[in-house]
């Protein structure tokens, strides 16, 4: 079986289709709703950036000139569509090594807001405003363009 190459890497599926469907099956089973039909889910591939930052705040120190005084690093992304940042994805889309799906997995790709050239710079506001610090003193390190892998599908219940 011939496989589909993406041109960015995602996490490898913590479900898959089969999981899915019984996934969905069991949350509506659980709510005592007998009668339901589940659209068969569609895989949708959502776009992001995923990088490590450092950011920084200085003071003056009596005598010997400014210093910095304080430094977070941490992992973030950042959702291509929403525009907005995503802590708790980070690690598992820094580790995102899958590039290539099953011939017969059908798919949909998420388009981007922006230009990729212009992510790092939204990137850099995001932080800035998460953090309250100047743009100019966080560092973003190990830029990676990703996808998300997410399943999608509707209920009908009567």
């Amino acid at each position: 079986m011939q496989s589909i190459q993406l041109t960015k890497p995602f996490p490898k599926f913590s479900l898959d289709k089969k999981q899915v469907i019984q996934t969905v099956q069991e949350l509506i089973q659980s709510k005592h709703w007998k009668d339901f039909t589940a659209e068969k889910p569609s895989l949708v591939l959502v776009p992001f950036v995923v990088f490590e930052f450092e950011a920084f705040t200085e003071k003056d120190a009596e005598g010997k000139g400014t210093v910095v005084s304080n430094v977070i690093h941490k992992t973030s992304a950042l959702n291509s569509v929403t525009l907005e940042l995503s802590e708790d994805l980070a690690d598992v889309l820094l580790n995102a090594s899958e590039n290539s799906l099953p011939e017969n997995e059908s798919h949909s790709l998420l388009k981007q807001k922006i230009d990729s050239k212009e992510l790092k710079s939204l990137a850099l506001v995001r932080l800035s405003q998460k953090y309250l610090v100047d743009r100019a003193k966080i560092i973003i390190l190990q830029f990676k363009e990703v996808y998300f892998p997410m399943w999608k599908t509707s209920c009908t219940i009567a």
